[in-house]
């Protein structure tokens, strides 16, 4: 009788622990879905940021670039080769020649008056 009332009491300590890591586990499962959601909105954001950068990108800047990073390095970098990445949007696109015109407009000199 002794031996049962063990049995079932370690049963029911047992059937207790399982529903609390159970219960735990769904909660942590949860946040971290929620967190990976706003990383991969964040990277969306960055990777759209980083396509507009490079759209915009000239060899001086390449140029500037490399030197800032000698200059943070401290030492001689070669750099052998730089990539433009297949654009997002082609040329032709009404909504890339708006986002350049946007652009160059607001740096045309002219039109500010100075």
């Amino acid at each position: 009788m002794l031996t049962a009332a063990f049995v079932i009491a370690g049963w029911v300590i047992f059937m207790l622990f399982w529903r609390t890591l159970a219960r735990h586990s769904a909660r942590v499962r949860a946040e971290a879905q929620k967190q990976i959601e706003a990383l991969s909105s964040r990277v969306a954001d960055l990777e759209q940021t980083i396509a507009i950068a490079h759209a915009l990108r000239s060899p001086e800047t390449d140029a500037k670039s490399a030197a800032a990073v000698v200059a943070l390095v401290k030492q001689r970098v070669v750099v052998r080769s730089v990539n433009k990445p297949p654009s997002l949007h082609p040329p032709g696109d009404p909504w890339a020649q708006q986002g350049r015109a946007g652009v160059q407009s607001s740096h045309d000199i002219a039109q500010r008056g100075h």
